[in-house]
């Protein structure tokens, strides 16, 4: 699935409040008036309220973000890198911390798929159980081919834990998890 439009929803979302009203208290509606799939479509209206505000404020916080001096390509090219389909600030970072963010990224993604999967088959899914539905083989996909994190998901029917951790050097580099709340906290941090 292609998110460049669920993006621009968010984005719209971000910047004019009466979008943005309309989507949160009116949303099986204001989805369905969407130039959206229907995969993107069940995306938005699966998610709760609460991590639809989140979306939209992580793209606010993306938009409201100060870019400093740099302009046009210079923008893009020093401050930003393209993660799974997404731009991410990168100024002064290391080639660890891009691999950090991708994997935070990722997981990010997984809280979308866990919430699609536990809406349409009444449960949260391990890794495996979302390999076997053709609707969520893009993250499957992109995840499997993260060359640096591994990543897996432990899921009950209420509850889930995905986690992150660097292939090649697991005891060295930042682990990472995510649950049911949205909220990506590296492994160990209490």
């Amino acid at each position: 699935m292609s998110d460049e439009k669920l993006k621009a929803v968010l984005k719209r979302a971000a910047r004019d409040a009466s979008f943005r009203k309309m989507l949160l208290d009116e949303r099986d509606t204001s989805v369905g008036q969407l130039d959206l799939n229907d995969a993107e479509k069940a995306l938005l209206k699966s998610v709760s309220r609460e991590q639809l505000e989140k979306m939209i404020n992580q793209a606010r916080k993306w938009w409201q973000r100060p870019v400093g001096t740099l302009t046009g390509a210079a923008v893009i090219l020093g401050a930003a890198a393209v993660i799974g389909g997404v731009l991410l600030p990168t100024t002064g970072a290391t080639r660890e911390v891009v691999y950090e963010m991708k994997a935070r990224s990722f997981l990010k993604q997984i809280v979308l798929a866990e919430e699609m999967y536990k809406k349409k088959y009444g449960a949260y899914g391990a890794l495996e159980d979302l390999r076997r539905h053709k609707e969520f083989e893009d993250i499957v996909e992109a995840i499997d081919e993260d060359s640096h994190y591994e990543f897996r998901i432990e899921a009950e029917a209420e509850t889930y834990t995905a986690t992150a951790r660097h292939r090649s050097r697991p005891d060295t580099r930042r682990a990472f998890e995510v649950g049911p709340d949205g909220e990506v906290k590296e492994i160990g941090d209490e």
